[in-house]
């Protein structure tokens, strides 16, 4: 009898649980189109492995990525993203390569992919928890 109330009491707890980046938010496929888009338009700022780092770029992959967006949302790096990126041509890769941008870069700091594509116009993108690995 007691096994059924700790797990109403439990169930609260995880519906409340905001959606992370370690849920499995992008695919693998999105991830390799993301892969040329960098190669194309970003590597020449954040390197090839994205951690080239000097006073106008940030590095891109590792824990000083994850812990600068920590607490922050998919959706704002996305935004973000597009809005500041590449910076001399900002807003010009569309929202679809954006997203496979942000997939390729969470796939090199070992986010795992999953069976769904970030969906660029989703409003779920601001629910999505990006934090360092769980």
């Amino acid at each position: 009898m007691l096994k059924p109330i700790l797990l109403a009491l439990a169930l609260p707890a995880l519906a409340s649980a905001a959606p992370s980046i370690w849920d499995g938010v992008y695919t693998a496929e999105q991830a390799a189109r993301g892969k040329k888009l960098y190669a194309e338009n970003c590597a020449d700022c954040h390197g090839d492995d994205l951690k080239t780092e000097d006073d106008k770029v940030k590095v891109i992959a590792g824990e000083a990525f994850l812990k600068r967006w920590d607490g922050k949302t998919l959706g704002k790096l996305i935004d973000n993203t597009k809005r500041s990126m590449p910076p001399d041509t900002p807003n010009s890769l569309s929202r679809p390569d954006t997203a496979a941008l942000i997939a390729y870069v969470l796939s090199v700091n070992g986010v795992r992919a999953g069976k769904t594509e970030i969906d660029p116009t989703s409003p779920v993108l601001k629910e999505i928890v990006i934090e360092p690995k769980k």
